[in-house]
């Protein structure tokens, strides 16, 4: 019984963590000819490891981003 309420409770705790994080989705563009960026470098300001590139046709989605204004 312990090792299922055990169970239970690490569960909970693996989602209730989970559930603490989002994703930004966006697409880069030039300001001057409104043309979409492929591979640009997209990071969080606040943690810089956190991102990634935008693809070829200038779109990214960063996920795991704990919640705050962004």
């Amino acid at each position: 019984m312990k090792k299922v309420l055990l169970g239970l409770l690490f569960i909970l705790a693996v989602a209730e963590g989970q559930a603490q994080t989002g994703s930004i989705k966006g697409t880069v563009k030039d300001t001057t000819g409104n043309e979409t960026l492929p591979d640009a470098v997209i990071t969080e300001l606040n943690d810089p490891s956190v991102g990634g590139f935008s693809d070829v046709d200038g779109n990214f989605e960063i996920g795991g981003i704990k919640p705050g204004t962004y």
